[in-house]
């Protein structure tokens, strides 16, 4: 893994495209990479978010301008970021053997969520990207555990990997918290209480990913922290249009070291 400049007014750096797992797609075995950006020398070790891309797990990119800008403003804050690559479009054979005898799944998934062969794979891929990513932590230079994040599709990969993953039989050092923007849960009764923090910001009207799910565990877990903001544009990271960048960016930087001491001091 080879890092070369990123920004160099903040000596931010970054290792393009780096392979983190071959996966099964279509009967052949493919390359899955991953974007790593990461502070100055001087602020690592550092906390680290895994931005997964929406889509709906038929498009998407991990490497794209919105990701750039996003790492620009977190690792001038001092966090880390990864964007890992997903399959997609996956169908049920791309699934492992032990997933794929678990289906469809706990109980019927909630209209509106992905919850379908796609949405598991890219469920195997993450948790897949976590177990390299333990193996790598010293040639980043990260440190606590890393925080899963994403808009709609990137979402609801958070929720399945920090809590479908291990119904589903798959092991995974567990996420230090959630961001959820316009994202969902598709099984909701496999949330456990107490796992990890999660912060949630919906638009109520949301008519493409319902805010049931998320509603449900905010009313049953004090450790998930919901905004509901009519203003938001579905998908964004912002509150409102005009929020400025210092104040949404600004957010994440803080609640991953909030998520971060709130873990140390428990032990």
């Amino acid at each position: 893994m080879e890092f070369a400049a990123f920004n160099p007014a903040t000596g931010a750096e970054m290792a393009r495209d780096v392979v983190y797992a071959y996966a099964p797609r279509d009967g052949r075995d493919v390359a899955l990479h991953v974007d790593i950006y990461r502070p100055a020398a001087a602020a690592r070790p550092a906390l680290m978010l895994v931005w997964l891309h929406g889509g709906d797990f038929h498009t998407g990119n991990h490497a794209h301008g919105g990701h750039r800008r996003l790492a620009r403003w977190l690792t001038a804050a001092g966090v880390a970021l990864a964007t890992p690559q997903i399959r997609l479009g996956a169908g049920e054979a791309d699934l492992c053997d032990d997933l794929r005898a678990r289906l469809p799944g706990p109980t019927e998934a909630a209209p509106g969520v992905p919850a379908g062969p796609e949405a598991l794979a890219a469920m195997e891929d993450i948790v897949r990207f976590l177990g390299w990513l333990e193996g790598a932590r010293a040639a980043i230079g990260i440190r606590g555990r890393p925080v899963l994040g994403g808009s709609r599709a990137g979402a609801v990969s958070a929720f399945n990997v920090a809590f479908a993953a291990p119904w589903f039989g798959l092991e995974r050092p567990e996420p230090g918290g959630i961001l959820s923007f316009s994202g969902a849960f598709a099984w909701p009764e496999l949330y456990t209480l107490g796992r990890c923090p999660v912060f949630a910001l919906h638009n109520p009207a949301d008519s493409g990913m319902p805010i049931g799910p998320v509603r449900r565990m905010a009313e049953a877990d004090s450790g998930v922290e919901l905004i509901e903001a009519p203003e938001q544009t579905p998908g964004a990271i912002r509150v409102w249009p005009n929020e400025p960048k210092r104040d949404f960016y600004g957010r994440i930087a803080t609640l991953l070291e909030e998520w971060s001491a709130a873990a140390v001091a428990q032990g």
